[in-house]
């Protein structure tokens, strides 16, 4: 007998996390400084590097644990420790659009 009230999710990884995250940040349009969201937090216009992992993760149904193993995976490269030096990182005023996907092209290859 099957049950029809179960319904097999498949799990979110980091690097899922990751390669939605540079897909949408991928119109330069779309990344900001300063701010998490830029218009509807729902459905944001753009995002900074945070709030764009934060909204992969509530666009993809990724558990918590996912989302801190791909801040992880910033962290290390940006050689800082804790969430909110991504968003410092980000926030720099020497930081680019190109450095913010190169970044995200890194931890996605793992390297």
């Amino acid at each position: 007998m099957t049950d029809i009230g179960t319904t097999t999710t498949p799990t979110v990884t980091p690097r899922d996390l990751l390669a939605w995250t540079r897909e949408f940040l991928a119109d330069e349009n779309r990344w900001i400084k300063g701010v998490s969201y830029a218009g509807d937090p729902i459905a944001p216009s753009a995002c900074c590097l945070v709030g764009a992992l934060d909204l992969a993760r509530a666009t993809m149904g990724a558990k918590r644990d996912a989302v801190e193993a791909a801040e992880l995976q910033l962290e290390k490269l940006i050689n800082k420790s804790r969430s909110e030096a991504i968003w410092d990182w980000n926030d720099a005023p020497e930081r680019t659009h190109s450095d913010v996907i190169a970044l995200l092209n890194q931890a996605i290859s793992g390297q």
